[in-house]
């Protein structure tokens, strides 16, 4: 794939992760004891979420973390930051135990913020997810035309 082409997905991909952010303002990554995130998804989603671990007051409305899904070992989770955590913001990656989230104040303020913003962010999110839909029909139509013509002038 070329530069081009590979800079027009990436866009597009961030523009996806932006619009699944706004729709789900909770965003639970598990982590086990294989050490990899085999989901490129999982892999854009982690790497485009903000550092909120200096705030005061966690943001209900943009609200993400770590659990585990079994214990695991404090090597694998410094293996994992290790490998890839320069490509991430989040610095406090202290998982959450899967048993324990249900009394964790923080989850419960994140549903309670996020049920009575439903509406609202279904709304925007619709909005945007039109807007993108009609921008990318013309831009990836520009972008196959400019594809074209410059295949063209490179047979001739």
């Amino acid at each position: 794939m070329s530069n081009e082409n590979q800079a027009f997905v990436n866009q597009q991909n961030k523009i996806i992760c932006s619009l699944i952010k706004k729709l789900a303002p909770i965003r639970i990554y598990i982590v086990g004891k294989e050490g990899a995130i085999s989901n490129n998804w999982s892999k854009l989603m982690i790497e485009n979420e903000e550092d909120n671990s200096d705030q005061k007051a966690p943001q209900y409305d943009q609200w993400c973390t770590f659990v585990e899904n079994e214990p695991v070992p404090i090597e694998t989770l410094h293996n994992l930051v290790h490998h890839y955590g320069h490509s991430w913001k989040m610095t406090n990656i202290t998982p959450i135990r899967l048993d324990d989230i249900k009394d964790d104040i923080n989850c419960l303020g994140a549903l309670d913020q996020s049920h009575t913003t439903l509406e609202a962010r279904e709304m925007v999110a619709n909005i945007e997810l039109s807007l993108w839909a009609m921008n990318y029909h013309e831009n990836s139509t520009e972008h196959s035309t400019k594809v074209c013509k410059i295949k063209l002038r490179n047979f001739f």
